[in-house]
């Protein structure tokens, strides 16, 4: 397959929330590049288009060794959008731990530092990440045989000055390693700017250091309780806490303070800062494995991609997108409103979220998978409600055998045959009641259903969380 008649497909790598990822090779030119297509239910998405264009024009203004260089931005002949950016020939930090374990202490500091100077060039030039997380952070080896990260996804960047919520009370980025500032904690005229990545940094570094988060839950309603309004988990109760001395400790809590005027106030800052601990745990003994990791995962991703061209049936692996790139016309970027100011104070910040939607949010929710073969085609259901509920039931309203599906509590999504639906919810908040709705979920598709639970005081429920 190609993409504008000169991008060979080699491998899909990844389905994200703006579009699909490919590794590719320039046909004339033999060269290695990633291209990333808008992904085709979101053609006709104003928004997804505006922020498409956005991640475009803010990638190219940015060129700095440490964060992956966008190439090109083009419309195909079919109308379609992508770009073009540089092919980053390594693991992300998941990837990476997952075949070598937990880094070594100076390995992390390096990998941290090096973030932190690619952060501080987009600071400098008033862009804020918003999404700082071991995905979206590539490890490769530099000329000189050492560590080389490379920041990617812009996705969700934004100029200095824009909130984490959009009009649709939508959460952008990952909730684990969101700031305050991200869920709503800002001051009335205040925007998120560059302390929010340093939170966000501060949150990874923890977890690098000791392997685990600073702050746990197991529902998204945890997680950003946690950020909001409780201190992080001491040190000395994870596995590798121990290692960690008292002075890089201190560091990273202050990247972690709840107000950012507390916070370490530049990426630059925070570099400097960590650059005095360097040396500390002696030479780093775990780079060489680091290296010897990324070799091996490369020798592996080598290997899947000789096998899928050798395989006769190629057309039918996942290695190529399920139909055809669909038109987009490309346009004029349109103005965009400014989003709804939301409540100030931290505990009326968790407020606002239940009421936003029931933490409608796009990326807690896992990859959607490539529809099954066969005769039936499902489709999507995505449930999300004020305040949060639980799924009763789930039953088709032509009759039949009421599918399976596993307990939820909103947001939810659920993995449905075509067909229309009766969906009954329940509050889960004291004094909320049972609602039900319908539904048509349509083959192949997403459809997305918010439902107002009855019983819901508002006005109660800002008295109640109010300092």
């Amino acid at each position: 397959m190609l993409i504008d008649g000169r991008w060979e497909v080699l491998a899909r790598i990844r389905e994200g929330g703006m579009g699909t990822v490919y590794k590719v090779r320039h046909t004339h030119l033999d060269e290695i590049r990633v291209v990333k297509v808008l992904r085709r239910d979101l053609a006709e998405d104003p928004e997804a288009k505006v922020r498409f264009f956005r991640e475009g024009k803010l990638a190219r203004s940015i060129q700095h060794p440490n964060v992956a260089t966008l190439h090109d931005f083009a419309e195909d002949r079919e109308g379609a959008l992508y770009m073009v950016l540089e092919f980053v020939d390594g693991p992300n930090l998941v990837e990476l731990q997952e075949r070598g374990g937990p880094l070594a202490l100076p390995d992390a500091l390096e990998v941290a530092i090096q973030t932190l100077h690619a952060l501080g060039a987009l600071h400098r030039k008033g862009i804020v990440h918003r999404d700082v997380s071991p995905e979206n952070i590539l490890l490769t080896t530099a000329a000189d045989g050492g560590i080389l990260v490379k920041l990617i996804d812009l996705g969700i960047a934004k100029q200095e000055g824009g909130e984490g919520v959009t009009m649709t009370g939508v959460f952008l980025g990952k909730l684990k390693y969101a700031s305050p500032e991200q869920l709503g904690s800002l001051e009335p005229g205040g925007g998120i700017d560059g302390r929010s990545d340093v939170y966000s940094l501060g949150v990874l570094l923890f977890q690098l250091l000791t392997a685990e988060l600073p702050f746990q839950s197991t529902t998204p309603q945890g997680y950003a309780m946690s950020h909001l309004m409780r201190e992080p988990v001491s040190f000395d109760s994870t596995a590798l806490g121990g290692r960690v001395p008292g002075g890089l400790r201190r560091i990273i809590l202050k990247c972690l303070e709840k107000p950012r005027d507390a916070r370490w106030q530049s990426a630059d800052e925070l570099a400097a800062a960590l650059e005095t601990f360097r040396g500390v745990g002696g030479p780093s003994a775990a780079s060489g494995g680091i290296r010897e990791t990324i070799e091996r995962f490369r020798r592996d991703k080598l290997e899947e991609i000789r096998t899928a061209v050798a395989d006769p049936d190629r057309e039918k692996t996942e290695l190529l997108p399920a139909a055809p790139l669909r038109k987009v016309r490309a346009e004029p970027l349109p103005a965009v409103a400014a989003p709804r100011r939301v409540l100030v104070a931290l505990a009326l910040a968790v407020l606002v979220l239940v009421v936003a939607g029931g933490l409608g949010i796009k990326r807690w929710v896992a990859p959607k998978e490539a529809p099954a073969a066969g005769p039936v085609v499902p489709g999507v259901l995505v449930l999300t409600s004020t305040p949060w509920a639980r799924v009763e039931s789930v039953v088709p309203e032509g009759g039949g055998a009421a599918p399976t599906i596993p307990a939820s509590t909103t947001p939810a999504r659920l993995d449905l045959p075509s067909g229309r639906y009766r969906i009954t919810l329940r509050g889960e908040l004291p004094g909320t009641g049972e609602t039900t709705v319908s539904a048509e979920v349509r083959p192949a598709a997403e459809t997305r259903v918010q439902v107002e639970i009855p019983g819901f005081d508002l006005e109660k429920a800002v008295r109640s969380y109010a300092p």
